[in-house]
C-alpha cells in the first residue's frame, strides 16, 4: 500500500507491506504482484506490495501471478513519467535540501 504519512509537519511517502503492515525500506527486498487477466491488453489496478520471503509466500492466491522486484517497478514508474534519468539525482537532492527526505532516504540516495 502506498501511504502519505504526516509527521512533524512533513509529509512522507511510505510503501507498506500488504501482508504484515510494516514499512518497506529496501526496494531490493520487496516485490509487487498483480493478478493477470486473460486479456493481456488491459489496465491492472490491484497491486500487492510485500516483503520478499515470509510475506510474499503468505499471499497464496498471488503465487501463480507475475511479479516484479520493487526496485524494477519503481524504475518503470519513473520512466513512465517522462523523467529523464539524469534528472533523478537532481530531484532527490532537491527533496533532501527542503527536508522532504528522512536520513535513511538520504543515505540510500547517495549509494
Amino acid at each position: 500500500m502506498i501511504q502519505l504519512v504526516h509527521k512533524d509537519g512533513v509529509a512522507s511517502v511510505v510503501l507498506t507491506c500488504d501482508v504484515c503492515g510494516e514499512p518497506i525500506t529496501d526496494a531490493g527486498m520487496a516485490i509487487v504482484r498483480w493478478k493477470r487477466s486473460k486479456d493481456l491488453d488491459n489496465i491492472v489496478t490491484d497491486l500487492e506490495f510485500c516483503h520478499k520471503g515470509a510475506c510474499d509466500k503468505q499471499i497464496e492466491e498471488y503465487l501463480r501471478y507475475p511479479c516484479w522486484e520493487l526496485r524494477h517497478f519503481l524504475a518503470r514508474l519513473v520512466v513512465s513519467t517522462g523523467t529523464p534519468p539524469e534528472n533523478i539525482v537532481e530531484v532527490i537532492r532537491e527533496a533532501s535540501a527542503i527536508g522532504l527526505m528522512s536520513k535513511t532516504d538520504e543515505e540510500a540516495s547517495t549509494e
